[in-house]
């Protein structure tokens, strides 16, 4: 004699884990996204304070849409090195950039 046991809604249980699993991963990855921005900022060279205020998280990325931020990058201001912004995302353990790391997007 053999004696089944059928127990529904595993399937669901399943589906529901892997979602919850998946918003937590993209909450953890916009803290630290935001964490990259609060490092960004902390290394932007400051006189009006625009560049530095620039940095935020868009979709995917960590942007800034700034005018000069480019410029600031390649080394116009003494108060920060060359590639600043380069520096500071290969700095990051937690994240890692995608190809490019700065990609310069005439403004519009």
């Amino acid at each position: 004699m053999v004696l089944k046991v059928s127990i529904g809604g595993i399937q669901a249980a399943v589906k529901k884990m892997k979602q919850q699993i998946e918003d937590a991963e993209k909450a953890a990855a916009f803290v630290e996204k935001q964490k990259l921005v609060e490092a960004l900022r902390v290394v932007t060279p400051i006189d009006t304070g625009e560049a530095r205020a620039g940095w935020h998280v868009e979709n995917d990325a960590v942007v800034n849409r700034v005018d000069h931020i480019s410029k600031l990058n390649q080394g116009s201001s003494k108060q920060a090195p060359t590639f600043f912004v380069e520096r500071t995302v290969l700095n990051n353990t937690k994240l890692r950039p995608k190809g490019v790391i700065v990609k310069n997007i005439p403004s519009s």
